[in-house]
């Protein structure tokens, strides 16, 4: 059973085409590592399917609750609340001066838009969530006090932290962009045995990754993207040993 099915999706910037007729579906409990060279259109997808970047052309229907939607002509809050794909950012999108605490309850609250509602009046329910949260947030091994600043923490705590908002949000398909870039070798190790469990709990997941044993070890297909097209996908061991995906991605 599909959970989402990208048609024909193209978007230009300028003279550039980012991303090129572009299809694919991902079934239900599936985890795909989406791959390809610096430039490939796959953070752009992943910005159209999100809702902040509007696809020239194309569809992209999600099935939820057994309806099927066209994600592409809804704005990002409903992409994210109603249809339900959390996603994760390349480069850490998280407020540096607010807490641990904060961006929790912000993630718990399905009306964040209204964001200066929520730190207003967060006080009226954090005496109820802290040891639930402190819980919470270990799980994603990040045993750090709830009042510290995320400014105060290091980069791969950061990265940890942006894991553990987007799959507190209800979703049924999260989108990873690149989740272990830029971190060292312990906190890779952390995501890749959060990932982990999470498919194994059964969670949908499209994985934007250069570490290509990172995908390898996690990936039930890969979708490999180079001039904003889809090359070839497939199983991991025959779409990584393939002549043409060598060649653009691996440069060989």
């Amino acid at each position: 059973m599909n959970v989402l099915e990208i048609k024909n999706i193209s978007k230009s910037f300028g003279g550039v085409r980012a991303v090129d007729n572009c299809s694919f579906s991902v079934k239900k409990g599936d985890v795909i590592g989406l791959v390809g060279p610096n430039g490939a259109g796959k953070t752009t997808l992943f910005d159209i399917l999100s809702g902040y970047v509007k696809a020239d052309s194309g569809n992209a229907y999600f099935y939820t609750q057994g309806k099927r939607i066209n994600i592409l002509k809804m704005l990002p809050h409903k992409i994210a609340n109603a249809a339900g794909i959390s996603r994760t950012f390349q480069n850490v999108r998280l407020f540096s001066n607010l807490t641990i605490k904060d961006h929790i309850y912000i993630a718990l609250d399905n009306e964040d838009t209204k964001f200066w509602k929520n730190i207003v009046f967060k006080d009226k329910l954090y005496t109820m969530l802290d040891e639930e949260v402190s819980e919470y947030i270990k799980k994603y091994s990040l045993e750090k006090p709830l009042n510290t600043l995320v400014s105060d923490l290091s980069y791969g705590q950061r990265k940890l932290l942006q894991i553990a908002l987007a799959m507190l949000k209800k979703h049924s398909l999260i989108l990873f962009d690149e989740p272990v870039a830029g971190v060292n070798t312990l906190v890779k190790r952390k995501i890749e045995d959060i990932i982990r469990e999470l498919k194994e709990k059964g969670e949908t997941m499209i994985i934007i990754e250069h570490d290509i044993q990172f995908i390898r070890n996690l990936a039930d297909k890969i979708v490999v993207m180079d001039e904003g097209r889809v090359l070839k996908e497939g199983v991991p061991c025959e779409v990584l040993e393939d002549k043409k995906v060598m060649e653009a991605y691996l440069g060989d």
